[in-house]
This record gives C-alpha cells, sequence and structure tokens, in this order.
C-alpha cells in the first residue's frame, strides 16, 4: 500500500501541474469595494466606471442587492440596486460605457445579511462587490448635491 501510494502521488503533481485548458482559462478580476470607502461617491463612481469598461461581449449583468440586519429600511436594498442600474445603463448614453437595459437585471435577496452589500456578475461570475455601513445609500456621478 505505501508503494501505491508513493507511485500516485509524483503522477498527481504531474497532472496537477501540466499545462491544460483548465489552468489556461482567463481569471475575471473581482473588485471589492469596502465599507469603509462605500460611501466616497468618487471612488465608487471610478471602480464602477472601470468595471464597466472593462466588460466585454454582450453577456448579462446581474445586480443583487442584499439589506444589511440593522438597516433602517427594508427598501434600501432595492434603492441601491436601482440607482447602480440607472447609472450602468443612463449615465454614460453617448459614451459608449452604458450598457443596454435589457442586458442589465437587478434582484434583491430577501435575506438580510451583516452588512449591505450589493454583488454584480458578468456573464454568471462575480465580478465587483460594494459593501456598505448601515443606512449608507449608494452615491453615484454627479456627486454633488
Amino acid at each position: 500500500m505505501r508503494n501505491l501510494k508513493l507511485l500516485v502521488m509524483p503522477v498527481l503533481g504531474l497532472i496537477l501541474l501540466s499545462p491544460c485548458p483548465l489552468h489556461a482559462q482567463k481569471v475575471q478580476e473581482h473588485q471589492i469595494v469596502e465599507r469603509g470607502r462605500s460611501g466616497n461617491c468618487e471612488y465608487v463612481a471610478a471602480i464602477v466606471d472601470s468595471f464597466v469598461a472593462s466588460l466585454r461581449g454582450s453577456a448579462f449583468l446581474m445586480i443583487i442587492s442584499s439589506r444589511g440586519r440593522n438597516e433602517a429600511t427594508k427598501t434600501i436594498a432595492e434603492q441601491r440596486a436601482a440607482r447602480l442600474r440607472q447609472y450602468i445603463t443612463e449615465y454614460h448614453k453617448g459614451t459608449g460605457l452604458a450598457r443596454p437595459a435589457e442586458k442589465v437585471i437587478s434582484a434583491v435577496n430577501l435575506d438580510s445579511l451583516n452588512h449591505g452589500r450589493m454583488d454584480v456578475y458578468f456573464g454568471g461570475e462575480l465580478r465587483l462587490t460594494i459593501v456598505f455601513n448601515d443606512n449608507r445609500m449608494l452615491k453615484l456621478s454627479p456627486c454633488h448635491g
């Protein structure tokens, strides 16, 4: 039995380290906006702009928004998702950055998490997460007012 283990381990190592399509796949970057920075309108807008500009292809974009346990209003997750969806589909119209409205889906997670958050998927892959302090609304450009 020990000889079998000694033989299998090097072969398994060669299989795991050999070049194959599994290792050649491009890993998409997952950006995270932490709670402490999600209140900074310019920072969040820059991250979202960069994220949208990096999207290639016409896959669906899905926004899933969740409410934090200690948040005062039950609709805050819906409001955040609506603002992000509007920003992605409307704010940059004419610049080439806007995504078609029919390709952007928003949903609300009915369960509460420790903190409010939005997860954005593109083509089925998680690509952007924004985590919020309690009762903090999503603010995007224009940041004044």
